[in-house]
């Protein structure tokens, strides 16, 4: 699941601060790596499959929550 921190790692036009030792990435961010509309990360947040935190109106992520999510929902290919 490191893809998501490779993809943000490459594009150092985003600035993602470091609060506490943890990055936040915003919805256009998130659905970019993803590959998912920003409709289907609403559809998300409200279906309380994704945690998000709302300042204001603005929306973003704890980048290593995503990525245990991710890792909870893997699905194992059959050997």
């Amino acid at each position: 699941m490191e893809g998501i921190s490779k993809m943000l790692d490459a594009n150092p036009l985003i600035y993602r601060p470091i609060l506490d030792g943890n990055r936040y990435i915003t919805e256009q961010e998130l659905s970019k790596a993803l590959k998912i509309t920003k409709r289907t990360l609403i559809e998300y947040r409200m279906n309380g499959k994704l945690p998000y935190y709302k300042i204001g109106g603005k929306i973003l992520y704890k980048e290593q929550d995503i990525i245990e999510i991710l890792e909870r929902n893997k699905v194992l290919a059959f050997e």
